[in-house]
């Protein structure tokens, strides 16, 4: 849908809500267009609902954290606003005529509890009612998101706590009204909540604040922050080795749809009329999940129109027939989840897909092509083309000038012909870098363990700025979990990693480790499938990479000159506007180099870089980590491919059982007998136990 669409939608709804409806509620009862009083308010129940809905869109569909909580925020913002509405009731207005409310007095409560005096304001019990479920958010989301819980981990967790407040709730020692909760209440602000004025009003403000929040919920989505909300859903761990600390924006993002969720509460309440534990537990929580996946997750208007089309739904049913309403919930969850995965936002593009393969199949007389079984079953053979949960996206190519590909001709442009050629620097073994001077990068009595198994033991090793290093041996050398403990992701029981001239890596975790110059490339290829290639590479562009400065940077312009030149550096300047999830193996293989670059670092980690790769690409990819090391940062690489570490390398590091075996030529190295040894060992014993 393209940005006009979008505003003319949103500016038609915006005028329904808040000038048509209103204005026919307004009209003489007799009137044709009257719209009755208790409709009207029945559609202010649904809105301030459709914001609780929109939070959880945004924390599930966006971020990928599905809560069975979001009630208990509810729950927290309707609590905050009842209690102001109950103390509004004066003694003359309450059964007892009492100084507390009537639930207390049966209770014998003689004096205010000290938590309610401060909700006898109006502006502390709406701003409790957004900030109390944000502060308690904060707190959960810290304690869950710090200790790496995520996945289905997260959702037992926040359907425990449903459990928990609801149980809490019910206990007549909280002094908030047990199972009966906070009700009856008469007057907000001065005026009666009976009145139908007053009902249109909240109304009003309850239309209003849902268009504001949708509007900031597109804002935050829209920019940098929203990328970094999906880069979560889709990994996690790469994103941590860009350089972020997913901790903090996962808990901003749970604090979002937590305030949004109270907002909705404190509406929710003066327009019903009561709040009670019954609101605040696992049902209730289970429900707006089924309000977000019928409307559409992976859109911002599903969760709003969800919650709007179930509500209603619920209130007809359990008008006419009561008995069948969990039957009928149950039913739609399980078919948004086997029939229509994008809800109801993506009904017509779902259609539009059955009727485009239906008439193919028409045309080839009801049998598949072996070609388009082949795309049904693998990667579009379109480039510009990815298919997200079924649904193909279109990519436009970028037009970038000729003259701006001149790196990538010259470093892709032929075939490496000279085994000696394009060295990015002599290079030196480990006790003659240490030698000459301080290495860039000291690994130092480091010993790894794993339940009693020594992946690493009192590993000794030493690397120069401006190096292409390449590390070889057998399976389970620990060439990766040396990796590993260099970037962060393992700890080792003992030793020491220096970086630069002090820095020790063990003090740091892996985004701080990212952010003063290593970066880390997998034996997989870990890209962003649903993000294009220039979003992969603005995602990992060297900045101030927490929640305040990504908030403070949403309006910022940046330029992409340096970023195209990486990708021109790599060979994939004409697939910015590309999404990641199509290119080749050996292209994503590159886009995750031209990611680390983009991180500017000192220090580069690649592990099996050609694995899988065609003759060619493993040619290129070698030209390029020669240009790397001579040009940007030293590199360190891990490859079993002998053919082309003979090729590219200068100097090479053996590793076995988790130490140093030796280091040299490639040519001293194949002709030392201890690796002679170790494979040509290995190889007998293969044949051994073939035999």
């Amino acid at each position: 849908m393209t940005p006009w669409k979008g505003w003319i939608i949103f500016g038609t709804v915006s005028i329904m809500l808040l000038v048509v409806l209103p204005l026919l509620n307004a009209l003489p009862n007799e009137s044709t267009f009257w719209l009755p009083d208790f409709y009207l308010n029945l559609l202010g129940k649904y809105l301030s609902l459709a914001i609780m809905g929109m939070g959880l869109g945004v924390l599930w569909g966006y971020a990928g954290i599905l809560s069975l909580g979001q009630a208990v925020f509810f729950g927290l913002g309707g609590y905050s606003m009842g209690m102001h509405l109950m103390l509004q009731i004066s003694g003359q207005q309450s059964k007892y005529g009492e100084a507390v409310p009537d639930f207390m007095v049966w209770n014998q409560v003689k004096e205010l509890p000290f938590f309610w005096v401060p909700y006898q304001s109006f502006a502390f019990a709406l701003a409790s009612a957004i900030f109390l479920p944000v502060l308690f958010a904060l707190l959960f989301g810290y304690l869950t998101f710090r200790s790496r819980i995520q996945g289905v981990y997260v959702a037992i967790l926040t359907q425990a706590l449903a459990f928990a407040a609801w149980l809490l709730f019910n206990r007549n020692e909280m002094r908030l009204g047990g199972t009966n909760g906070l009700t009856d209440y008469k007057t907000l602000l001065g005026f009666s909540l009976l009145s139908p004025t007053t009902q249109r009003g909240l109304y009003i403000i309850t239309a209003v604040c849902l268009l504001v929040t949708y509007g900031l919920c597109l804002w935050l989505t829209r920019g940098k922050l929203g990328h970094i909300f999906r880069a979560i859903r889709d990994g996690e761990n790469r994103l941590r080795f860009l350089g972020y600390s997913p901790t903090g924006f996962k808990m901003f993002v749970f604090a979002l749809a937590a305030g949004l969720a109270g907002l909705a509460g404190a509406l929710y309440v003066p327009q019903v009329g009561i709040i009670t534990p019954s609101q605040i537990g696992v049902m209730p929580s289970l429900e707006v999940v089924v309000w977000v996946a019928v409307g559409g997750r992976e859109a911002l208007i599903g969760g709003p129109l969800g919650a709007v089309l179930i509500n209603g739904l619920r209130s007809y049913l359990t008008t006419v027939a009561p008995q069948l309403w969990p039957f009928v919930l149950g039913a739609l969850f399980v078919g948004v989840v086997l029939l229509f995965p994008s809800g109801v936002v993506g009904l017509p593009k779902q259609f539009e897909r059955f009727m485009h393969r239906s008439g193919s199949r028409w045309k080839s007389g009801g049998r598949r092509s072996p070609l388009s079984a082949a795309a049904a079953s693998g990667p579009s053979e379109n480039p510009d083309k990815l298919s997200l949960d079924g649904e193909e996206v279109k990519a436009s190519e970028s037009n970038i000038s000729a003259g701006a590909g001149a790196v990538a001709h010259v470093l892709f442009g032929s075939r490496v012909e000279d085994n000696g050629a394009n060295k990015a620097k002599d290079g030196e073994t480990t006790k003659q870098a240490d030698e000459r001077g301080v290495p860039l990068l000291r690994v130092e009595n480091v010993t790894v363990s794993f339940e009693g198994f020594l992946a690493l033991h009192d590993l000794n090793f030493s690397l120069m700025e401006e190096e292409l290093r390449f590390v070889i041996g057998p399976n389970g050398a620990g060439k990766t979990t040396m990796l590993d403990v260099i970037c962060g992701k393992v700890k080792p029981i003992q030793g020491k990693v220096i970086f630069k001239h002090a820095t020790n890596l063990l003090a740091l975790q892996e985004h701080e480790i990212a952010n003063i110059g290593v970066g880390r490339k997998f034996q997989t290829p870990t890209v962003f499938p649903y993000h294009t290639v220039l979003d992969n590479l603005l995602l990992s562009f060297k900045t101030k990479k927490t929640v305040g400065a990504t908030l403070a940077a949403l309006q910022a312009r940046q330029s992409h000159v340096g970023l195209l030149e990486i990708l021109e550096f790599v060979g994939l300047g004409h697939h910015t506007q590309t999404f990641a999830g199509v290119l080749s193996h050996g292209q994503r293989q590159w886009l995750e180099i031209a990611m680390l670059l983009a991180q500017e670092p000192k220090l580069l980690l690649v592990d099996e870089p050609v694995a899988g790769m065609t003759g060619r690409e493993r040619d290129k990819t070698g030209l390029l980590l020669e240009a790397i090391a001579r040009e940007h940062a030293t590199v360190l690489v891990i490859e079993h491919d002998m053919e082309f570490v003979r090729h590219f390398s200068n100097t090479v590091t053996v590793l076995h059982e988790g130490s140093l075996l030796c280091e040299g030529k490639m040519q001293e190295v194949q002709n030392d007998p201890r690796v002679l040894e170790v494979y040509l060992g290995r190889e007998e014993e293969e044949h051994a136990a073939d035999r």
